[in-house]
């Protein structure tokens, strides 16, 4: 994997998000920004997966539209 550029960013967090990020990283031994930056990712792989999914039902709802009530015989004859 191709070593990334690097920005710093300065974040707010609540007391307890503090605790828990300090936890989770002594926890893994890895830093702080390491772990932020793999829940980042888990995110966007959902955020991704959930698009998807949503592209597929609509994709779904439209065949299932076009093709009711159809055999494939009238299908091949209205392409003709």
């Amino acid at each position: 994997m191709e070593k990334s550029k690097k920005i710093r960013k300065n974040v707010v967090l609540s007391v307890e998000a503090d605790r828990d990020l300090r936890i989770i990283a002594k926890t893994l031994k890895i830093s702080q920004s390491k772990v932020i930056e793999d829940l980042i990712k888990e995110k966007i792989k959902e955020f991704k997966i959930k698009e998807k999914l949503e592209s597929l039902k609509k994709i779904k709802g439209i065949l299932k539209g076009d093709l009711k009530g159809k055999k494939i015989q009238d299908l091949k004859s209205e392409k003709a």
